[in-house]
Order: structure tokens, then sequence, then C-alpha cells
């Protein structure tokens, strides 16, 4: 049995918008976060009045962002055969406590999603981007991701660890970007890579 993090969707509601990327600091996320509690997912799943929330790793390298397909060996099957840009998963309980790590709660379960997904166990830091919702969709409407990017050098390469579950490689921003529309992408990535802030992160 799975136990995943949650918080009020009311306590959230004032710093996302309906779908889209909103530029905050996740520090503001932190009052919520403390009165967050821990529920099985099968519940959280169907319950639209919390939010799950989902640390969304971004991986740049240079001109480079790291992208991945989803395939039918992953746990979600609403997401299966989708292209992605963010690592991302729930936060369990062995992350530890909330109120001693407060916004280090979120970075410590992006780091176990980096580690189990493509092998990164680096100190790179995680640089908050902004909150991520989409309510216009089943999957979208149960959670709530706080996008981080970490940012690589040159000479690091990553790979799936789970091949059975992702593929993934490094490719051109510019060329991600042109393939919505022609490829399906998951909406969360969709939405990322449609931001002109984020754009700018990479120079275009």
């Amino acid at each position: 049995m799975e136990f995943v993090f949650v918080v009020k969707r009311a306590g959230v509601a004032h710093l996302i918008p309906e779908c889209g990327l909103a530029e905050v600091d996740g520090q503001l996320l932190v009052p919520s976060l403390e009165k967050g509690f821990f529920v099985e997912r099968a519940h959280a799943e169907h319950d639209p009045d919390l939010k799950q929330i989902i640390p969304y790793v971004v991986i740049r390298r240079g001109p480079e962002v790291f992208l991945f397909k989803r395939l039918k060996g992953g746990g979600e099957a609403r997401l299966h055969n989708l292209h992605s840009i963010g690592v991302g998963g729930h936060i369990n309980p062995e992350e530890g406590d909330v109120e001693e790590k407060g916004y280090g709660f979120i970075t410590a379960g992006g780091r176990r999603e980096l580690a189990e997904e493509v092998g990164y166990t680096g100190t790179a830091p995680l640089v908050p981007l902004g909150l991520l919702n989409d309510d216009t969709n089943e999957v979208g409407s149960v959670h709530l991701g706080v996008v981080l990017l970490l940012d690589l050098p040159a000479d690091i390469d990553l790979s799936s660890t789970e091949e059975s579950v992702l593929t993934g490689a490094f490719t051109s921003f510019t060329e991600v970007r042109a393939l919505i529309g022609d490829q399906p992408f998951e909406t969360w990535s969709e939405i990322v890579l449609s931001a002109p802030w984020v754009e700018s992160l990479w120079g275009v």
C-alpha cells in the first residue's frame, strides 16, 4: 500500500492557475506543506479536493534538455507512450519530516526520482522554476507540480535506469519544442515547453 503526500486544494488555490505554469517561488508553498499529510494513493487519485505534490525536475545541459518517452511498463497507464521533459514522482514518507525540512522536503523527493530514473546522485542544485497545474484533465486535477531545474555541465551524460518504463536522451531544446503537435506529450511538459520565460533559459 503506497502513501503519498497531499495538501488541501483550498490551501494552494491562490498560488496556481487553472492550467499553466505560475512563475512563483516554491517557498510560498511552505505554509500549505506544513498542513499537508499522507494518504493512501488509491484515495488521493480520486479526490480533487486534495493535491498530490509532485517534484518535477527538468534537466538542462547547455542548449539541450533531457527528453523522455514513457513506456507501457510504467505504473501510470494514463501516461503511456507520451513524451516528457520532467523527472517526477510522488513524495513518500521516506522523504522525512516536512516540518524539519521545509522546502527541502520537495527537493529530497526530486533527488530520489533523479536517482531512480536516470541514475543521477550528484549535488548540483535544484533551482525552483514555478508551480505547475492543470485542472482540465483527470490526471492533472489531483496533482500539483513543483518545477525544479537541474543544470548539468557538458561532460555529464545520463540515460534511463528503468528501460521498461522510460527511454531518454539529451536533445536540442529547439528540436523538442518543434515536436509538439507532431508527437504526443504529457500535458505538463507541453505547458512547461510553451512558457516564454522557460524558453529564455535556453536562449530561444
